[in-house]
């Protein structure tokens, strides 16, 4: 038996559900997965940092981030580097 095209678009999906019993939470450094499921809170591991400040979507904001620091006088040490190429 086939759902209805308009009833399935009634139908909740199950985050949608949990979202009614339990607080959702972004277990993820990827901020455009943040966006699209809207969760109410964040974790901040430091691997999943990382994982993202990887991802070619961000390297614009890693090299910003670096640039800044370098710019406020930091050390290598201080600024840190995902990328080999930094001196």
């Amino acid at each position: 038996m086939s759902v209805s095209p308009v009833k399935r678009q009634k139908m909740e999906s199950a985050l949608e559900q949990l979202k009614h019993h339990t607080t959702v939470v972004a277990d993820t450094g990827d901020f455009n997965a943040i966006d699209e499921y809207k969760p109410l809170d964040a974790t901040t591991n430091p691997s999943l940092i990382l994982a993202a400040a990887q991802m070619p979507a961000y390297q614009k904001l890693v090299d910003d981030a670096v640039a800044y620091g370098k710019k406020l006088g930091g050390s290598r040490c201080k600024v840190g580097s995902f990328s080999s190429g930094l001196p």
